[in-house]
């Protein structure tokens, strides 16, 4: 993934040629199923969240009420950091 990695999207456009290089090279690639939990509401992320494929979904906690869906390319929402959201793996 580092070397395919599209930085011309914003915001890693304003990135210097070394900073990109330096995000390359601390990128990981992580798999999540349908409806594994990717942020527990509450909880501190150290992770920015960057959708490659599939789709997510931000929740209240009592997954009541969507906040926001996520597909291809979207960074995922940092709202969940700090609410009590949680965001979750869906179907596409």
């Amino acid at each position: 993934m580092s070397d395919t990695f599209d930085t011309s999207l914003p915001p890693f456009d304003c990135l210097t040629a070394i900073q990109q290089q330096q995000l390359r090279e601390a990128l990981d690639v992580a798999y999540y199923r349908h409806g594994e939990t990717l942020i527990e509401a509450g909880h501190d992320s150290e992770s920015l969240l960057i959708i490659i494929k599939g789709s997510v979904e931000e929740r209240a906690e009592d997954g009541q009420e969507v906040f926001a869906h996520y597909t291809a390319d979207d960074l995922l929402d940092v709202r969940a950091c700090w609410s009590r959201l949680v965001a979750t793996a869906i179907p596409p």
